[in-house]
């Protein structure tokens, strides 16, 4: 644990501990002082990663409780034999790994639809713990705006006719990734 000078408001009789490691997961916890404590700058922790097999490493962050005990992730990467992360509370932390891609529902097209009546064409992505990181689209295999709407997962294209021509068919292309590199695929011709 590194933190930073007058990282803190007021001196503290700072305690540290573990306890099991959880099942399914790659650490002790690790009893960052107390949740309650407000800290007003980032600190550092590290937990060794020696149960983490090599294969997974870059797949290795922190991870936490959630007030009704959910587990959530935390951050952090894997480097020189441990998880590092930069954090803004203190807390209860363990390593976990992330292998799961995110998901990419459609919700208004597929394989050979015609859009010609749509304004838009739209998806609800979603990731199971890291969280998204990256969204990139292209439409005829050139880059095209894809906005993300993180409150309500959802991505959107906004049909532009200067970019595409009406009555052709289109080839599309959606890639959504988390924050540890996994990333899923959506493909399909379309005509507008």
């Amino acid at each position: 644990v590194s933190v930073p000078k007058n990282s803190l408001y007021r001196n503290i009789v700072f305690t540290h501990s573990t306890s099991p490691t959880p099942k399914g997961y790659y650490s002790p916890v690790v009893h960052v002082h107390n949740h309650l404590t407000p800290i007003h700058s980032a600190y550092w922790l590290s937990i060794a990663a020696d149960s983490v097999p090599q294969r997974l490493r870059d797949k290795a962050m922190l991870a936490t409780f959630t007030p009704k005990g959910d587990i959530e992730a935390a951050g952090g990467r894997f480097s020189n034999g441990a998880v590092k992360a930069s954090l803004r509370e203190f807390g209860d932390f363990f390593i976990a790994i992330d292998t799961m891609p995110p998901t990419i529902i459609p919700l208004n097209i597929h394989n050979g639809k015609n859009m010609g009546r749509e304004k838009a064409i739209r998806f609800r992505v979603a990731d199971n713990f890291s969280g998204v990181a990256s969204i990139s689209g292209t439409i005829n295999g050139k880059w095209v705006l894809f906005e993300y709407d993180p409150k309500n997962d959802l991505v959107f294209y906004l049909f532009d006719e200067e970019r595409l021509s009406r009555g052709e068919v289109h080839n599309l292309m959606l890639t959504v990734a988390d924050e540890m590199g996994n990333s899923s695929e959506f493909t399909c011709h379309f005509i507008w």
